[in-house]
């Protein structure tokens, strides 16, 4: 019993040792209560009943009995407080097991999360790294947010790798589609993905970090080859040509023959941000797409790509007039005057009598060989209606467009027809 009850035998249930004292106790306590409760009813004084006549017991006989129910009297007592003293080491052994396990999980999960964590590291080059990529299915692919970017929106498989550039990690993919063959992700950040004219190829140059970054496959396509640009740079500016234009700011992309980069400022939702100037790796371009604030006007422009009388460039080589260079910045500020290119009909085009003549022409500045794509107001509004897929008709405003009126004349001056000749 002492060491079943033995405040280090951690094998005793706490339980059955406070059941056991309890026990004891209550009978012996029950025990002197009947007895003395047995001797009053009967009026008889309790130590001459024992001695003389009613238990016909010698003094030392009820000295002895006396003694003994005084010694179980003590021994519970002293159970009692080594139940209780149980109680409490165990307790305080619980405790202290408690915060040793918390202790012990805390440092596990610290370990596992670290093992977790997949250090991104790519293989050095003499002139940048390599990341392994691998073969995945794009409905396999978890994408979370509204705009999902347009190389994930096709079904089949592509190449997905992780890479790291300045401290930023992403997620990359390529796959062998034309125009949108290549896909960067920001993981901190996945709905800032680029998605600029241009940004979606992988012959495209992103500025991540402050420095300029172009990216190449292997010929067995199974890593990604990053690397920075160590060139020189020049400055892109837009300017008002002499004009009194306080609010000027370009933004979009410009396309060289080997790439094509943003301009503007940082990112914003995958957009280049308004900027009056932006530093570029020198080299020649045409604008793929910009759009520039002009005061009250906003003027999108991008390359011509049409000819006379051809609704394609047909045999004409690209212009690339945008020459950015170290030592003197490039002004874009719409100092050469515009002319009307007539798309269709052709010069020696001839229709008949009753035949139905189709005229379209667009806005160029034929020196850089770009084209006005659209000439906004934005200090006017106008509301324009639009139709759903299942018939609803909706309203949505904008900024009204400055579409030019193209008057038809005869060679003696006649007017034949005229009409608005909105821009696209």
């Amino acid at each position: 019993m002492t060491a079943f009850l033995r405040p280090g035998n951690s094998a005793a249930p706490e339980k059955l040792r406070i059941y056991l004292v309890l026990y004891l106790t209550f009978r012996t306590i029950f025990g002197s209560v009947a007895l003395l409760l047995i001797c009053q009813c009967d009026g008889i004084n309790l130590i001459r009943a024992f001695v003389r006549k009613e238990l016909g017991m010698r003094e030392k006989t009820i000295s002895w009995r006396f003694l003994t129910l005084g010694s179980l009297v003590l021994l519970c007592l002293l159970l009692m407080l080594n139940a209780l003293g149980c109680k409490e080491k165990t307790e305080e052994v619980g405790s202290e097991k408690q915060a040793e396990e918390v202790i012990s999980k805390e440092q596990t999960k610290e370990i596992v999360g670290k093992e977790q964590t997949k250090e991104i590291v790519g293989e050095e080059l003499a002139d940048g790294l390599a990341f392994e990529l691998e073969q995945v299915s794009v409905s396999g692919v978890d994408f979370s947010g509204p705009s999902r970017p347009r190389l994930l929106r096709r079904s089949g498989e592509v190449r997905r790798g992780e890479i790291k550039i300045d401290g930023i990690e992403y997620d990359v993919f390529l796959a062998p589609y034309r125009g949108t063959d290549f896909c960067l992700i920001p993981k901190n950040n996945p709905q800032n993905y680029p998605r600029w004219f241009g940004a979606e190829r992988l012959n495209s140059t992103h500025a991540i970090g402050g420095k300029y970054y172009s990216f190449a496959k292997t010929p067995e396509g199974n890593k990604l080859l990053v690397r920075p640009y160590e060139g020189d740079f020049g400055t892109f500016e837009v300017g008002a040509g002499g004009r009194d234009i306080q609010e000027i700011a370009i933004q979009g992309s410009l396309r060289s023959k080997d790439t094509a980069v943003a301009v503007g400022g940082e990112l914003e939702r995958g957009f280049p941000k308004p900027a009056k100037s932006c530093r570029l790796p020198v080299g020649d371009y045409l604008p793929a797409i910009v759009t520039v604030t002009f005061g009250r006007l906003s003027i999108s422009v991008s390359n011509n790509y049409y000819s006379d009388g051809q609704r394609r460039r047909g045999s004409r080589t690209d212009v690339y007039g945008i020459k950015v260079r170290q030592d003197k910045p490039f002004i874009f500020d719409f100092s050469n005057k515009p002319e009307v290119m007539f798309v269709s009909p052709a010069k020696d085009h001839r229709v008949k009598l009753g035949q139905e003549l189709k005229v379209e022409a667009v806005l160029i500045d034929r020196e850089l060989d770009i084209m006005i794509r659209r000439l906004n107001d934005t200090t006017r509004k106008e509301k324009k209606e639009y139709a759903t897929p299942d018939g609803e008709k909706r309203t949505y405003e904008r900024n009204v467009s400055l579409d030019p009126k193209v008057v038809i004349t005869r060679a003696d001056g006649e007017k034949v027809d005229e009409g608005v000749m909105p821009f696209g």
